[in-house]
This record gives structure tokens, sequence and C-alpha cells, in this order.
């Protein structure tokens, strides 16, 4: 478990990009008392997901 400040590094991001998207519902977290727990996995499956849908936008053919 991972806390926001770890996630946001990890994504390369803000700690408030990181609630954001929890709040959004783009990444998985717990609430634990008055803080949220991201699990590793998910955060890694969002990077993942991130990756390969800018990779799908790099291999769109400009016209």
């Amino acid at each position: 478990m991972l806390t926001a400040a770890e996630t946001a590094a990890l994504l390369g991001v803000s700690t408030m990009t990181v609630y954001r998207l929890i709040r959004r519902g783009g990444l998985t977290a717990l609430r634990v008392g008055s803080v949220y727990r991201i699990p590793e996995r998910a955060a890694r499956a969002y990077l993942r997901e991130v990756r390969s849908e800018h990779e799908a936008q790099r291999r769109v053919p400009r016209r």
C-alpha cells in the first residue's frame, strides 16, 4: 500500500493529481481514517494504461 505522495512519485505527477484521480475513479484507493492508501498494483496498472494510451496515440497517422 502506497501513500498519495509515494503514488505521485511513482506516476510522476503531483499529490493533488493523485487525489483527483482517486475522486474521479481513475485510481483505486482505500480510505484509512483521514488518509488514502493506494495499492501498488493499482498504481502500476494505471501507469501501464496511460502508457499504452500514449503509445496508441503515437501510432495514429496524422493528416
